[in-house]
């Protein structure tokens, strides 16, 4: 339980505070849009600081992963874990691929490539804060988990008949053919 909690702690101070953010929350769409409009400078320095939040998340799930390995007895860990941190990792990627290419893009003077790019960091960054939540989530053992799910249903309506009998015939046959006519 110790390891658990210190695991969140180390997870909260090394991540900061993460908030589900959403493609329509008006914040983010303002914050994405001011950012858009910005200078070629700030433009870059949202983008460090977007990649070293990325980093940061990605190095707290790698230490609950390694937590969650040490616990388990075939070494495994938590496999929602192992898959919030892949998902990371690839994020973090896109976005320094993203960041170079838009680097790129603004040294050409190409602003609309270089907002495309910019685009693209925004949503790893949004998609790497929720990896971050559900990976934590998962490691304190909250939320949804893998594995399989039985469902038993038992009873129905009562003692209904259903007819499961075939038609006779096509109700929507009405024994003659429409004329061969468009109304286009």
């Amino acid at each position: 339980m110790f390891r658990i909690i210190a695991a969140l702690i180390v997870f909260a101070t090394v991540a900061g505070p993460v908030q589900e953010a959403r493609a329509d929350d008006p914040g983010v769409t303002l914050d994405l849009e001011r950012m858009l409009s910005a200078d070629p400078a700030a433009m870059k320095s949202a983008t460090l600081q977007a990649n070293e939040e990325q980093r940061r998340i990605v190095k707290a799930l790698t230490h609950l992963s390694d937590d969650a390995k040490r616990k388990s007895a075939g070494g495994t860990g938590e496999p929602c874990v192992e898959k919030s941190l892949a998902a990371s990792k690839a994020l973090l990627q896109v976005s320094e691929a993203a960041e170079a290419a838009m680097n790129a893009a603004l040294a050409a003077g190409n602003k609309e490539q270089a907002d495309f790019q910019f685009r693209k960091i925004a949503i790893a960054l949004r998609e790497s804060r929720r990896m971050g939540q559900e990976g934590t989530t998962c490691a304190l053992g909250v939320g949804a988990q893998d594995g399989n799910t039985r469902l038993n249903v038992t009873g129905g309506v009562g003692d209904a008949i259903v007819d499961t009998r075939a038609l006779s015939s096509d109700v929507f046959d009405y024994g003659f053919d429409p004329a061969d006519v468009s109304p286009f």
